[in-house]
């Protein structure tokens, strides 16, 4: 069954269920953070721009690529602060991601911050037949060494058959793509 179907049969079957359609309120900013060489924490703010109060869970883990895929594994490298946090309607947390465990190689290190938003119990109860959506963020933590002054080139690979479009970075840092456009010939 196409992808297309597959929506608006999921449309179709939430438009005759009874109840209500919760939408997430959980906003979490930056969407990205990098530490320099010497900075032991970074600040990140989770809003609720909802009606209700809502509840998140904060972890960190250590990310690799490895073949394309992401591997998360716990780490003690670094930690959030609060971990927990129930936050009101129209208000914001701040979040410190601190480093415990400061590392003496000379490469950048790659975490994830994995904010997750909890479920509210009791409405989940009242409300059986709603649709409650809760948000998982996954934002990139870089700490980096500070050395690689001068850019790599990325490589670049067009896998026309596939339609993938796929790059490599020989650095040891991260690099942050924006604004590609893939052009034919024509």
């Amino acid at each position: 069954m196409s992808r297309f179907l597959l929506h608006c049969l999921a449309l179709g079957l939430l438009s005759v269920l009874p109840g209500r359609v919760h939408a997430a309120s959980l906003q979490v900013a930056p969407v990205l953070i990098s530490l320099k060489p010497g900075e032991q924490a970074a600040a990140l703010y989770l809003s609720n721009n909802g009606d209700e109060p809502i509840q998140a869970q904060v972890r960190v883990a250590s990310w690799t690529q490895i073949n394309g895929k992401d591997t998360l594994t716990p780490t003690t490298d670094v930690a959030s602060s609060p971990a927990m946090t129930r936050i009101a309607p129209g208000k914001r947390q701040l979040i410190r991601v601190v480093i415990l465990n400061p590392q003496s190689n000379p490469q950048q290190h790659s975490y994830r911050l994995l904010i997750d938003e909890l479920p509210d119990l009791q409405a989940t109860h009242e409300q059986e037949n709603a649709v409650h959506f809760l948000l998982r963020y996954s934002i990139p933590v870089f700490i980096g060494d500070g050395k690689e002054t001068n850019r790599i080139p990325l490589g670049c690979n067009w896998d026309a058959r596939r339609r993938v479009l796929s790059f490599t970075n020989p650095g040891r840092e991260y690099a942050r793509l924006s604004d590609i456009a893939l052009l034919s010939a024509s």
